[in-house]
């Protein structure tokens, strides 16, 4: 069963797609859950750091509906088409250099999609009003990356203009320190990028979230709103561009 409320499963997630240089631990873990994953391979036109970045390249509607970067390998294309979704292309290709690297990299949070609306893909935008949701606009960038998505009231974030931006709406959102996650080639990634639901009451991260600092903080906010959280791996988090579910039973 398709995942109709992107990023926030109502069952048990059981595709997801994930940065094919995962550490294997990660995917192990997720395969032990009996979650099929989608690999994704590099796309040579991003920089290093983010090439294989699932939120970079797609952006999911709900339902059986994707958008994909023109530029986006062919082989994730594939996997995605022979799971049966629907995959649109933008206008915007991805490119090395920032903005050019964020035309999908929306968090969509229940009826809300938080963005960098100058520099998103313009078919994306206008897909996104005419399902209904609520555009909301922030100078910063990477904004999935930035969102770690707890339920559709509910963000943690540690990027200052993302808290800035979202405390003006009615969300409850803890604000953590910047860093303490790694990305490979920069000088840290971010808690949306490291993070991803697993089943409906169960967040996943991307290495062992209690070596981050405010873990009891981050450990209490998900409690209170009914949501457990693991550990994909015993090493530090990475940003590995989210963990983006997709299907679920």
């Amino acid at each position: 069963m398709y995942i109709d409320n992107p990023n926030i499963p109502k069952g048990k997630v059981s595709l997801g797609i994930i940065d094919g240089r995962a550490e294997d631990s990660i995917k192990l873990e997720l395969k032990k859950r009996d979650i099929k994953l989608i690999l994704t391979e590099k796309c040579t036109e991003l920089y290093d750091a983010i090439s294989y970045h699932p939120d970079v390249l797609i952006h999911h509607l709900g339902g059986k509906d994707i958008i994909a970067a023109p530029n986006t390998p062919y082989s994730i294309i594939s996997d995605l088409e022979s799971n049966e979704f629907n995959v649109i292309k933008g206008r915007k290709k991805v490119g090395a250099k920032y903005p050019e690297d964020i035309a999908y990299n929306v968090a969509r949070i229940g009826k809300n999609a938080v963005c960098n609306i100058k520099y998103t893909d313009e078919y994306l935008l206008d897909s996104l009003k005419d399902r209904g949701v609520n555009i909301i606009d922030t100078n910063q960038g990477y904004s999935k990356c930035s969102i770690c998505i707890v339920a559709e009231d509910a963000l943690i974030v540690s990027d200052e203009g993302i808290y800035n931006t979202l405390s003006k709406y009615n969300f409850d959102i803890l604000k953590i320190r910047s860093g303490f996650i790694e990305l490979k080639g920069v000088n840290y990634g971010f808690i949306g990028g490291a993070s991803g639901f697993v089943s409906n009451d169960t967040l996943a991260f991307s290495g062992n979230v209690t070596k981050h600092p405010d873990y009891k903080k981050i450990m209490e906010f998900a409690t209170r709103h009914g949501v457990n959280i693991i550990s994909l791996s015993q090493n530090t988090m990475s940003d590995i561009g989210t963990f983006i579910p997709l299907k679920q039973i």
